[in-house]
């Protein structure tokens, strides 16, 4: 039974996808992204906005264990499952797709600030 990897960009690295093999003019392929040809002030640019579908490959497969390398070692992906997660050797961080990109999800609402009691006393005065 083979076991299937797959992973999320994040949003502040571009990963080169392992089997893509570079030709000259040709458009470079990142884990998790696409291409959009973009114009800004005139002039034609490249970016690579996050996709919504995660990257997946097989675990043997030299691209899985490419990528396994760097999701352990620079955690330069997110895992997209909890089984990904495991085969990493990193625990599992829910992520959504927000604004075009991958992020963690917002963590649940903050605790209420905890009141010091009122026998301590927080003056200098009273430290004397």
């Amino acid at each position: 039974m083979e076991q299937i990897l797959s992973f999320y960009a994040r949003a502040d690295l571009l990963v080169t996808d392992p089997s893509y093999r570079p030709i000259i003019g040709s458009t470079p392929r990142y884990v998790g992204r696409r291409c959009e040809q973009v114009d800004i002030g005139g002039k034609k640019a490249l970016r690579h906005p996050a996709v919504e579908k995660a990257y997946t490959c097989d675990f043997w497969s030299p691209s899985g264990q490419r990528l396994l390398k760097l999701a352990r070692r620079d955690s330069s992906l997110y895992p997209a499952d909890e089984s990904t997660a495991a085969a990493c050797g990193l625990s599992f961080i829910a992520v959504e797709f927000s604004n075009g990109e991958w992020a963690p999800k917002a963590a649940a609402k903050a605790p209420a600030k905890l009141k010091a009691p009122e026998s301590i006393s927080t003056t200098s005065e009273d430290n004397d």
